[in-house]
């Protein structure tokens, strides 16, 4: 009698192999989720905390004024031209209009962002900076 070409002990090997693999496949994929998410959003969500907290305290808000403080931490290179990690700021007063844009976005229209129909005071204060 002939051996049939999958026997009991190749199909176990090959389950076992498919399982391994399988179990490779997934913790490679949660390990490269939990890099990525890293990444690309704390170390992001870290950079723009450190940034707003060098801006907030450039500027100063007084009744409906809005003054500049430190004039130096706006003339960062981030600020000033395109890099690879650029910040573009803009500033808007009570009413929603356009106060203050850095530099480098002298070569762009004004992004138009979603406001509220009124602004308040402090409304960069939905932002959480941790110390």
């Amino acid at each position: 009698m002939k051996k049939p070409l999958v026997t009991k002990t190749i199909r176990r090997i090959a389950f076992w192999n498919a399982g391994v693999m399988f179990g490779l496949y997934l913790t490679f994929s949660i390990f490269t989720l939990f890099i990525l998410n890293y990444v690309l959003i704390d170390d992001l969500d870290t950079r723009l905390r450190h940034e707003l907290k060098h801006i907030l305290n450039t500027i100063e808000v007084y009744n409906d004024t809005i003054r500049i403080i430190h004039p130096t931490e706006l003339h960062e290179i981030d600020l000033l031209e395109v890099t690879d990690d650029p910040f573009f700021l803009q500033i808007y007063d009570l009413e929603g209009k356009l106060f203050f844009q850095s530099e480098n976005l002298k070569d762009y229209k004004e992004i138009l962002l979603g406001f509220p129909n009124k602004f308040t005071p402090y409304y960069y204060d939905n932002f959480f900076i941790d110390d």
